[in-house]
């Protein structure tokens, strides 16, 4: 169902790992340089940081966009000072424990 705008984090049920959100809502600003491949990403679960590179990858598509593409292996990519797409970029914050 289109809803036309985002929706309050938990309002749907968790995935499989509990993860909740991970795709459809807003595109996740990722702290990777933008890549054309997956040849130099790095195997730790790190940030792949591309020297000279200055856009970051977007994952998991948004409330504004088609939804073939609304998936968390979906990405794009998008320069840091760009002042576009608001309302449909966020970020998910991680802690270590």
């Amino acid at each position: 169902m289109f809803r036309g705008r985002t929706t309050i984090p938990g309002t749907f049920p968790p995935n499989r790992f509990g993860l909740y959100d991970l795709h459809g809502n807003v595109w996740e600003y990722c702290l990777d340089t933008a890549s054309p491949t997956y040849v130099d990403a790095t195997i730790d679960g790190s940030a792949n940081i591309s020297a000279g590179e200055n856009d970051r990858i977007l994952r998991g598509g948004s409330w504004s966009h088609n939804p073939a593409i609304c998936r968390s292996a979906y990405r794009d990519s998008i320069s840091p000072d760009n002042p576009g797409w608001q309302g449909r970029i966020g970020l998910r914050v991680v802690c270590v424990v």
